[in-house]
């Protein structure tokens, strides 16, 4: 498999979700498993979470 693993996606689910939360209370990081989580980690998880849906697209398409 050529894609993130569905743990893989979990996770960046996650530190995007704590993120968005951070953001809407204000704050520009957040504390998540221990570790600050800004800007880059969620960069860096929106291509995770995106590369996942393309791969579904790609085989929902083919059958």
């Amino acid at each position: 498999m050529f894609g993130p693993t569905a743990a893989e996606v979990a996770h960046a689910e996650r530190v995007i979700d704590a993120h968005r939360g951070a953001e809407a209370g204000g704050k520009g990081v957040v504390l998540l498993d221990g570790k600050l989580v800004g800007k880059l980690p969620v960069v860096n998880a929106e291509r995770i979470t995106a590369k996942a849906a393309a791969i579904l697209e790609l085989e929902r398409a083919s059958g």
